[in-house]
């Protein structure tokens, strides 16, 4: 049963990334970042939303794997730039004729999404006060 814990608190470690990765761009596009170097902002709809949250949530499965756990802001950046890869190579090949810049702030925003991610993951799937982990104070 522990593995379903760690599925659902991993799902909820890259909602809670893609919620302030959609507050970073919303900041930045309120600022004209996206602009300024030659990318498009991003859509300030629900439906926009409704798919970050999920997609990150999909990422998020990747903090179950038992690599990098002490070092969980680097397990998190590298996460976010496989996002990023498999974003421009698979899911919007257009992306590759993009500007390096407009690139580069695509891999910025997946960065705060895995350090944010990775941080909420570190917080929720450590130890508790007892030594035991994952729901203990259901019990």
């Amino acid at each position: 049963m522990a593995i379903f814990r760690q599925l659902t608190l991993a799902f909820g470690a890259g909602a809670f990334g893609a919620c302030i990765l959609a507050i970073v761009a919303f900041v930045l596009a309120r600022l004209g970042v996206p602009e300024r170097i030659g990318a498009s902002s991003p859509p300030s709809d629900l439906a926009f939303l409704y798919r970050i949250l999920v997609w990150g949530g999909i990422w998020g499965f990747l903090f179950v794997v038992p690599v990098m756990n002490r070092a969980w802001w680097l397990k998190g950046i590298i996460i976010g730039l496989l996002a990023t890869l498999t974003l421009v190579l698979y899911f919007a090949p257009p992306l590759q004729q993009a500007p390096t810049a407009a690139l580069i702030y695509i891999a910025v925003l997946n960065a705060f999404w895995g350090l944010a991610a990775g941080a909420w993951w570190a917080f929720v799937s450590g130890p508790r006060k007892n030594g035991r982990k994952f729901g203990t104070f259901m019990r």
